[in-house]
This record gives structure tokens, sequence and C-alpha cells, in this order.
């Protein structure tokens, strides 16, 4: 899908267990991402990924579960 028609955003709405490592494959490849809960299966997880968000520039939003 990344090599595929160009897009700007990855909305996952996959498996729960599949968020983190999507999430990271979509930001790696330059793309935003919007995610369904929870942004990633763990808190070191999530927190790369949100540094990995900043680094390159690109937007990552998971909704509010609380």
């Amino acid at each position: 899908m990344m090599e595929g028609v160009p897009f700007d955003l990855l909305v996952n709405l996959t498996d729960m267990q599949e968020h983190g490592r999507l999430n990271k494959t979509g930001l790696e490849a330059g793309k935003h991402v919007w995610s369904e809960k929870p942004l990633a299966n763990t808190v070191p997880e999530g927190r790369e990924l949100l540094d990995l968000a900043a680094k390159k520039g690109l937007r990552l939003w998971a909704p509010r579960w609380w």
C-alpha cells in the first residue's frame, strides 16, 4: 500500500495488536497517521511513535479514550 497510489494520511482501523507496527510503518514512509485507539501496545512503543513523528515533522493522532 505504501508504494501504490500516493496519499498523505494513513487511517489505521486494523486489529489493535497491529496498531503500533502499522503506525510506525506509515510514519517511516513519511505519512501522517490517524490511528484508532490504542496508538500502540505499550507506553514505550507509543513514545517511540510520537518521537518518530516529531523527528519527521509528521502528525500522529489517536482518539482519547478517557
